[in-house]
């Protein structure tokens, strides 16, 4: 008999680090800060990668293990031949979890709530899910659906994915749309370099200027709109400042509240280790200032210039749809 240790039964157990929650605390003040992760990790990248939920039962022998969100075991979310400790990231926060073995009793656990749902994708950085966050109505993104983060290859630098990585994004995140925001220079791909069945799309937006080129924005919302596109990584080098762009106008675009959205950019922080994402300096101001000149608030401002770009009404109303809960 297997007897099952860790998480104990009915554990809450964290997902975001401690420079995570550091940051957490005030991210407006802290996002003014120069270089702020360069002091608060020791190396590039690692303050974005959150941390796993650790499995352990004993005694330590292979054997199957099995994690589910249903109690009765419906939907296998995970299920691998292993020691222990298995570690397993990119659990979604504020969830309950059911996990055994072949030869043990279930338990279950629930992951600890509040904060963005950071995201490790071994072989790139600074990724995190956009569920989650209010929208209008009362209603809330939807996890798992669009998910933004940093490049996942580089030709001059010879970097890509690793395998493990490739894996997550295939099997654990389920993206069918690897959509890459970086500018023309880059290489073409039919399919993405995280797998065949990945399909690429290359769309090249102006930093912090989305609606520069109406053409580049209608080509979003068509990928936005359409359902077979989802699960969606969105991505340009660093995932700040094209991506975040683009990921702003679209929870603009959702009801998500202006202050959320800049919380938001503002965790790019963490990525950087020679400067910062806040809502002080003049990129965030240049993004708010694309829709000067229309009426309401700034969410209906961005819905009106989205419009005046030339996509539809019945575009937008099929995003909401895929993309949020029900109020």
């Amino acid at each position: 008999m297997v007897k099952p240790i860790s998480p104990a039964e009915n554990e809450t157990v964290p997902l975001l680090t401690d420079v995570m929650k550091q940051f957490e605390n005030n991210v407006e003040e802290n996002a003014k800060v120069e270089a702020w992760a360069g002091f608060a990790s020791d190396r590039f990248g690692t303050a974005t990668v959150p941390l796993p939920v650790r499995f352990e039962w004993d005694p330590g022998d292979e054997v199957l293990f099995e994690l589910s969100d249903a109690g009765d075991f419906s939907r296998i979310l995970r299920s691998a031949v292993s020691r222990p400790p298995l570690e397993i990231y990119n659990l979604i926060p504020g969830k309950r979890y059911w996990w055994r073995t072949e030869k043990g009793a279930a338990r279950t656990f629930v992951t600890e709530s509040g904060g963005p749902r950071w995201i490790n994708i071994p072989g790139t950085w600074n990724v995190r899910d956009i569920g989650g966050s209010p929208a209008a109505g009362g209603r809330t993104v939807r996890y798992g659906m669009f998910i933004r983060g940093a490049e996942i290859d580089h030709p001059e630098e010879d970097r890509t994915l690793t395998d493990e990585g490739k894996r997550v994004m295939r099997e654990d995140l389920k993206i069918r749309t690897d959509l890459d925001l970086r500018d023309g220079k880059w290489i073409d791909y039919v399919s993405s370099p995280a797998g065949p069945d990945i399909r690429s799309r290359r769309i090249s937006a102006d930093t912090y200027e989305l609606f520069k080129d109406p053409d580049v924005c209608r080509r979003l919302f068509d990928v936005f709109s359409d359902p077979d596109s989802y699960p969606i990584y969105a991505h340009c080098a660093i995932g700040c400042d094209r991506t975040g762009s683009v990921t702003g106008v679209l929870e603009m675009i959702l009801g998500v509240p202006a202050e959320y959205i800049a919380r938001d950019y503002e965790r790019s922080t963490l990525a950087l280790f020679d400067s910062r994402r806040t809502r002080h300096d003049w990129p965030w101001e240049v993004f708010l200032n694309q829709v000067s000149g229309y009426e309401g608030n700034v969410n209906e401002k961005f819905v009106k210039r989205v419009l005046a770009a030339g996509v539809t009404m019945s575009q937008l109303d099929r995003i909401r749809a895929i993309l949020l809960t029900d109020s």
